[in-house]
């Protein structure tokens, strides 16, 4: 049986318009490899308009992290369908970066190495990112995901995912990390907070936290490496004995 072109007449279009105009957080795969699987754009030699476009912003990640429809369009050999086809890819890569991730191969008691990797994560990110890192029992890191996403200067916690994720990828410790798009690394009053409501939700369950780490243009801030974390810690087991004796 024999399909019907005209049912496919503006497809690629209306898929096209849904991921430019849609949040990153709204795609999903199949609109990915639609777009993946559209015919690329022929061209004797498009080594120019390449050259020209990592000139404007510098690298590949730059691109994908500053490019705009409008600035595009000033690039000489780009029109609209091509600027289109870009801002497109742009979001697809961002789609990618934003998936979880199993059996990682990096050290995380290596906070210059990690630090590095996470930078690597963040880079392109406006807003603040929340990611958790479930390590198993080697302290190898076993799958990584978004937590939560948040604006330029903030971002909620689901604390219910971080055991369920926990039990599922069979970790028993804990690593966050968020960045810090604008301003510097050290942690805010909110963040403080954040890590002792987190800390202590794990220690309520049996999870192992082991770090929160701090991420911006300028640096790193770590609460394990600052000593901070073991006086939260310590903090925290006071209370709990506190108010086993007055329940005694």
């Amino acid at each position: 049986m024999k399909k019907n072109p005209k049912l496919h007449l503006g497809h690629f279009q209306r898929v096209r318009d849904r991921i430019l105009n849609s949040d990153v957080n709204s795609l999903d795969d199949t609109l990915v490899l639609e777009m993946l699987l559209q015919s690329p754009i022929h061209r004797g030699d498009t080594n120019e308009i390449a050259r020209e476009i990592l000139a404007r912003f510098g690298s590949f990640n730059k691109f994908c992290k500053l490019a705009r429809y409008d600035d595009l369009l000033t690039i000489n050999g780009v029109g609209e369908t091509v600027a289109e086809k870009l801002m497109c890819f742009v979001k697809i890569f961002q789609y990618y970066r934003m998936q979880p991730c199993d059996c990682v191969d990096i050290d995380a008691t290596n906070i210059r190495e990690f630090t590095k990797f996470l930078k690597g994560i963040y880079n392109g990110y406006d807003h603040e990112v929340l990611l958790l890192f479930i390590l198993n029992s080697s302290g190898q890191v076993c799958h990584y995901t978004v937590l939560q996403h948040g604006d330029n200067q903030h971002v909620m916690v689901d604390l219910s995912r971080i055991s369920e994720l926990t039990r599922i990828h069979k970790g028993n410790s804990v690593i966050l990390s968020h960045n810090h798009p604008v301003g510097p690394f050290y942690p805010s009053i909110e963040d403080f907070q954040t890590t002792q409501q987190i800390m202590a939700y794990c220690q309520s369950r049996g999870i192992h936290f082991l770090d929160h780490i701090i991420v911006s243009q300028h640096g790193y801030f770590s609460f394990r490496s600052s000593h901070l974390l073991h006086a939260m810690q310590t903090r925290l087991m006071n209370k709990l004995r506190e108010r086993k004796k007055l329940s005694a």
